[in-house]
């Protein structure tokens, strides 16, 4: 255990490593770089973590974030991914399927002969069967964006499949914050799926007044890591670091 961090939530103590799984390249690090410190070892599966090669033209975030005509975008992410993640001693696996940005056919993208929901099923099951030492799995609620609902309701089906494994719901940052009403959304539909939800970790609230925590300081410094991806998400910077970080025991009411 890093020293002076205890892990967030008694749900979570003699956990050793956990696994998280992440819509895209900076979900994990926003919604739970606390978590992900205070059990090192961890790993981190991000399911739209791929784009074609040169990207031309480049879509509003990408410009936003200040990527030119024909860079390499995601290997770029890719790269601040995993610095990322080595600042809170954890491992990056990337499974590749296109973001949301790109996947029409002026990058070159094609529709996965399955279609997309069984193409992240297999690619999810896949990851998480090929780390039989991790008991404990953290998915998001899915809030708002395409690839995040993609990604939890794939989870869900993952977890009825393996009832054996601990599950937990994060609720992404800084979108619970900025959205209250979609992250409400998102947990009715997880609801109407047939699970519930059972509040198990604290938040980590702001800062006090005396300055920041242990915690908070390291969540910094690995957000800091996406270069890239701080200019473009504003003020859901200090959104992700000052708000709490939410955590839900998943429970299969099926």
């Amino acid at each position: 255990m890093t020293p002076g961090v205890a892990p967030i939530g008694a749900e979570l103590d003699g956990v050793v490593a956990l696994g998280v799984v992440s819509p895209h390249l900076d979900d994990a690090v926003l919604s739970c770089a606390q978590v992900l410190g205070a059990h090192p070892g961890s790993v981190v599966v991000t399911v739209f973590s791929g784009g074609p090669g040169v990207v031309d033209p480049l879509p509003p975030w990408d410009e936003s974030a200040g990527f030119g005509p024909g860079d390499d975008v995601t290997a770029a992410r890719r790269h601040e991914d995993e610095a990322a993640l080595a600042a809170l001693g954890a491992r990056a696996v990337h499974l590749g399927l296109w973001d949301h940005q790109y996947r029409n056919p002026s990058y070159g993208y094609e529709e996965p002969a399955g279609g997309l929901d069984e193409a992240v099923d297999t690619a999810l099951a896949a990851a998480i069967g090929a780390h039989d030492s991790i008991a404990t799995w953290l998915v998001p609620l899915g809030i708002l964006h395409p690839d995040h609902r993609a990604t939890a309701a794939a989870a869900l089906r993952l977890a009825r499949r393996r009832p054996e494994l601990g599950w937990l719901v994060y609720e992404e940052l800084p979108y619970h914050v900025a959205y209250g009403r979609e992250a409400a959304k998102a947990a009715a539909r997880l609801e109407q799926a047939g699970f519930t939800l059972e509040h198990v970790a604290p938040g980590t609230g702001p800062a006090p007044a005396t300055g920041p925590s242990y915690r908070q300081v390291g969540k910094v410094a690995a957000i800091r890591c996406y270069a890239s991806q701080v200019p473009a998400l504003g003020e859901g910077v200090d959104q992700a670091v000052a708000g709490p970080e939410v955590l839900h025991r998943l429970v299969d009411a099926g």
